[in-house]
């Protein structure tokens, strides 16, 4: 298929956009958009071409959020906060971490069907309840990791393997809790 045929199906599947996912398409737009907004309020430097550079891959994670682009754009801005902004654990990471998740979701409900489908209620609700859940995570995580630097623990292997060591037992505990639930 050529790519001018490529770009006329996905124009005209984007035509044929139902309320719903055009809302959920803006919401991936949105959070991109909050999340840099949190990220410069808390001190971060943004370059003419990486604004370009997150705004393609926003709207191409919008476009076709059942492609690599959500996963793309979530590495771009989470990375960008890691290197541009190392140490910085204020309130505006827990701002940017939930624009973050409304985009993850948005573009995961996005991706369940073509660009008419109308999700059903409970579909939406069961997520609401995993982004609510995780933004309720996120919290805690936050709080512990302020602690953490006010103690200015040590880094290095020894830290790194306890760190995996939790990491694994928690996966482990959600791993048993979702196979008795099943």
């Amino acid at each position: 298929m050529s790519g001018s045929a490529r770009s006329e199906r996905l124009l005209d599947a984007l035509s044929r956009l139902s309320p719903q996912q055009a809302a959920l398409r803006l919401l991936v737009l949105l959070g991109a958009a909050g999340f840099l907004l949190a990220e410069g309020a808390a001190g971060a430097s943004f370059s003419g071409w990486w604004l370009v550079a997150v705004a393609v891959v926003a709207v191409a994670a919008a476009v076709l959020p059942d492609s690599f682009a959500p996963l793309a754009l979530v590495l771009l801005l989470g990375g960008h906060w890691a290197f541009e902004l190392r140490d910085e654990l204020g309130g505006w990471l827990l701002v940017a971490t939930g624009c973050l998740l409304v985009a993850h979701v948005a573009s995961a409900l996005a991706s369940y069907g073509p660009t008419s489908v109308v999700l059903d209620a409970g579909l939406l609700r069961l997520w609401a309840v995993r982004g609510a859940v995780a933004a309720a995570a996120a919290v805690p995580v936050w709080a512990l990791s302020r602690v953490g630097a006010a103690f200015d623990l040590p880094s290095g292997g020894p830290v790194l393997a306890v760190a995996l060591l939790v990491l694994l037992g928690w996966a482990v505990v959600l791993g048993r809790h979702a196979v008795t639930r099943s």
